[in-house]
């Protein structure tokens, strides 16, 4: 913890992101594991550009909203992610102000389906226009969370049947964006009207 006043240092969690080909078999996998009441979020991420990191307003079924931070590396494995969230009570005047700031990257709506493992939150996500998929964040805030959390995600990429070649090194807002641009490229190509 920072000692300068009002300012925290990043949270921190494991994580890892997979394509997933079954979500019902997913659901019933979580089901077997799962140590608390799953929870039910339709949630729209708003992703803004950003200098540093990757910058989101998420709405959480039309009623919450949080503004959230984030850095991580991009790469097909478990990676730490350092994060700042702040809870929002103007949504619509944040997502304003951000627009009118920094503008519009991407934006991603999904049904989230959060399931709990110890401190390790499960997310079964069907996202719009890109499929579905499966995370895992293992919270970390302690040294011995952090030297379990491998062992965590390693046991829960078996029990869940995670193919390596499924494994994500990007954001939903990153691929949203990406496939906008392939879009965009192909039909701006005029080679491809031949």
């Amino acid at each position: 913890m920072n000692t300068e006043a009002g300012r925290q240092e990043p949270r921190c969690n494991l994580e890892f992101k997979a394509r997933l080909a079954s979500l019902e078999a997913a659901q019933r996998r979580a089901q077997e594991l799962t140590t608390r009441d799953a929870l039910q979020q339709f949630q729209v991420d708003t992703y803004f550009h950003c200098p540093q990191g990757r910058l989101k307003l998420r709405e959480i079924n039309q009623s919450l909203a949080q503004l959230i931070w984030y850095q991580r590396s991009d790469e097909a494995a478990a990676r730490e992610s350092h994060y700042h969230l702040v809870e929002i009570s103007d949504n619509q005047g944040i997502f304003q102000l951000l627009q009118a700031s920094l503008g519009i990257r991407s934006r991603v709506e999904k049904q989230r389906t959060v399931y709990w493992y110890e401190n390790v939150r499960i997310h079964l996500d069907d996202v719009g226009s890109l499929g579905t998929f499966i995370e895992f964040e293992a919270v970390v805030t302690t040294e011995a969370e952090r030297a379990a959390a491998d062992g965590q995600l390693a046991f829960l990429s078996k029990h869940f049947q995670i193919n390596a070649n499924d494994l994500l090194t990007m954001s939903y807002g990153d691929m949203i964006e990406a496939a906008r641009n392939a879009k965009a490229s192909v039909m701006r190509d005029p080679s491809k009207d031949k």
